[in-house]
């Protein structure tokens, strides 16, 4: 099977992953001592914000290999 080379802007992707990851890092900080008090890992809401943020990234990636051309047929 031949993968699809996706033409585009990388800087995008990389810009978008950057901002996500430094707002993973303001949860973690502003959070820290509420995991550790109520859930006993201070990294509690910066794992569920870190979940979040794979799923989106994966769902990037796909939406960005998918050829929008198929989204009118489907519209």
């Amino acid at each position: 099977m031949k993968i699809k080379r996706v033409k585009g802007d990388i800087i995008i992707p990389i810009v978008v992953a950057a901002i996500a990851l430094f707002g993973v890092v303001a949860v973690y900080s502003a959070s820290r001592y509420v995991g550790e008090e109520d859930y006993g890992n201070g990294f509690y809401f910066a794992l569920k914000q870190l979940v979040g943020f794979f799923g989106g990234l994966i769902a990037m990636f796909l939406t960005m290999h998918f050829d929008y051309k198929k989204y009118f047929k489907a519209a």
